[in-house]
């Protein structure tokens, strides 16, 4: 074991010497602990020596470019006095020099495409000059800091990272280099022609995400615009023939009328009429769109491509593990959906071939349904207790509100709205507050928050970059609030550590409304996970109510993200206590820290004093 510090944090020899007794076994390992935790220098202190022993090569799967680069600052830690090499990876629109695509390509896959064809052509210079200029690989390396190197040289920093890879010990990346099929091919591809998944020990960060992101993997969206654009794109190119089939589609999407319906999969290709090899040969067809193009110095894309893509698709996809649907963006546009119901289609393979896998999250609880969703098999699992300072984390329950149906009033909501209001008063710096929806948020909102805090509101139809914006300007803030909602881009996918947050205030439990795509979710799990959950089918366990305890557990730990953040989390809904299905999903890191009371303002108060 090489660990790099004098001294371990509260769990740290644990996660050590749990990782290593389940390697040992020949078991995977899953396991609990928030954030801030250690837990990443721990998984790499017990996995390196197996690595190394057994010659394989650690995969550390991460959600953020920040996370990746902290596990290759730790291996450098790690790798003083050693002969370890690593990198973290970036995505070619990051790390890419070339301007032309800079300036044409829109999109992840038409910059792979427009790189292809360059590189191909001969016509990327900074590709040309990797052969002759390539610096020299020292030893761990996140991708920015490859990126100055290659820039100062002109040399393209992607290619050159994938050059280094067969050479890494350890390499951080996202997930989608494991589970996208097509990437997981070109990735191994680039690695070594003679690599498999056996060769590779994976480490899954944020593991809770996983079955939602094979959902959208493996499944996909045609929306009537892109119908639209397809039309006009064979009408400029000149393919008359597939003129009828793209009308045809689109009459079926507008008779929908926005309405969320779940389809047949028949019904759209009894519509359609599709001819024999039709569609494989209009994918071709806008293949060679795309091609085109790009060599008149326009955006690489092709809308026929991608509306033949998605038929082909819906035709290959079984009706065993997919759904289909038809509905409307929240601005009226129609679309199709298919709607992958089987997460272990994308990741029962990698997670079957792999030598062995580390999943780790601060919101694993329960542990047992997560590896039956995703097909997790021979593992041991540990939940550890929570490692924050007892000054630095107080959990509150406030019984006199509830977002229950039949509560849902304007008084209640007056209640709620006053809660808020209270606790702002009370805590200092930044407060998160998360509603279940943008239902519940909105009808506080329009009653008016009356607070000094400067008030910054998530908008469900604001770009990703407008989103970003605001989010910097309230982490730029000291005394700021922020109205969000579980399940949504800020409750999960954004980090509030030290004065960013001092506060997090969840309000509800967000379950899904039982419209068409939950249903069809629940039925699915129903079929192929038998047993009950107290008095509910497992099935509808997994699929209603996991993913709703998942996100009101991410939600209330946005603010403790190192063992030195100071934050209080209040729950402002009585079924956190009174309602024991969501009491038994509290995640125990929090759970241990709820405390009792009568007086919440003023026990809040006493925990900032």
């Amino acid at each position: 074991m090489v660990f790099p510090y004098p001294a371990y944090y509260p769990n740290q020899r644990e996660i050590i010497q749990f990782i290593s007794k389940a390697a040992a076994e020949g078991r995977n390992a899953v396991f609990e602990s928030p954030t801030g935790s250690g837990k990443t220098v721990a998984v790499l202190s017990a996995l390196l020596p197996i690595a190394e022993e057994r010659g394989k090569k650690i995969l550390y799967l991460c959600r953020t470019h920040e996370q990746m680069d902290r596990v290759v600052e730790e291996l450098k830690r790690m790798a003083e006095g050693r002969d370890l090499k690593g990198v973290s990876l970036k995505s070619r629109r990051d790390l890419c020099l070339n301007e032309f695509i800079h300036e044409t390509a829109r999109t992840g896959g038409e910059e792979r495409f427009a790189c292809t064809i360059l590189k191909r052509e001969g016509k990327c210079v900074y590709y040309r000059n990797l052969e002759r200029r390539a610096p020299a690989f020292e030893g761990p390396i996140t991708a920015a800091e490859a990126a100055k190197r290659c820039r100062g040289l002109s040399v393209c920093p992607y290619e050159w990272i994938k050059g280094l890879l067969g050479d890494c010990n350890v390499i951080a990346c996202s997930y989608l280099y494991v589970f996208d099929p097509g990437i997981r091919s070109a990735f191994l591809r680039a690695l070594d022609s003679s690599l498999s998944m056996e060769d590779f020990i994976l480490v899954l960060d944020e593991a809770h995400n996983l079955p939602r992101l094979a959902a959208d993997i493996a499944g996909n969206v045609l929306t009537e615009f892109a119908v639209s654009r397809a039309l006009k794109e064979v009408d400029d190119h000149g393919v008359p023939d597939a003129e009828g089939l793209l009308e045809r589609l689109r009459e079926f999407m507008v008779q929908s009328e926005g309405i969320e319906m779940r389809l047949r999969k028949e019904a759209l290709l009894d519509r359609l009429g599709i001819e024999p090899g039709e569609v494989e040969r209009l994918v071709d067809t806008g293949e060679e769109i795309r091609r085109r193009r790009l060599a008149e110095g326009k955006r690489p894309v092709s809308y026929l491509h991608s509306c033949a893509s998605f038929l082909a698709q819906w035709m290959d996809a079984n009706e065993e593990e997919f759904a289909f649907f038809s509905s409307q963006t929240e601005k009226g546009m129609p679309y199709l959906e298919i709607l992958s119901l089987e997460p272990k289609t994308i990741t029962r393979a990698p997670l079957t071939e792999a030598y062995l896998s580390v999943h780790m999250s601060g919101t694993l609880t329960p542990i047992e349904p997560y590896c039956d969703v995703v097909g997790v098999e021979r593992y041991r699992s540990m939940s550890f207790p929570s490692p924050f300072p007892k000054e630095n984390i107080a959990a509150f329950v406030d019984a006199t509100v509830s977002t229950l149906g039949s509560l849902r009033t304007a008084e209640m909501y007056r209640r709620i709205g006053e809660r808020i209001e209270a606790l702002l008063s009370i805590i200092p710096g930044n407060v998160l507050v998360f509603f279940p929806s943008y239902v519940v948020l909105n009808a506080v909102v329009e009653r008016g928050v009356d607070t000094d805090k400067e008030v910054f509101i998530e908008r469900s139809a604001a770009s990703s970059e407008e989103n970003n914006r605001m989010i910097r300007r309230f982490k730029g803030s000291d005394n700021a609030v922020l109205l969000g909602v579980q399940q949504g881009r800020n409750s999960e996918g954004q980090d509030f550590p030290g004065a960013q947050a001092r506060g997090v205030i969840v309000v509800g439990i967000p379950y899904a409304v039982k419209g068409p795509r939950v249903k069809a979710q629940i039925e699915y799990y129903n079929r192929v996970h038998r047993g009950w959950w107290g008095r509910y089918p497992l099935g509808e366990y997994y699929a209603y109510f996991l993913p709703a305890y998942r996100s009101l557990n991410q939600a209330a730990g946005r603010a403790h993200r190192s063992l030195s953040d100071k934050a209080a989390i209040i729950f402002l809904e009585r079924r956190v206590l009174f309602d024991g299905k969501v009491w038994a999903n509290i995640a125990p890191w929090i759970k241990e820290n709820i405390r009792l009371t009568e007086d919440l303002e003023g026990e809040v108060a006493g925990f900032y004093r």
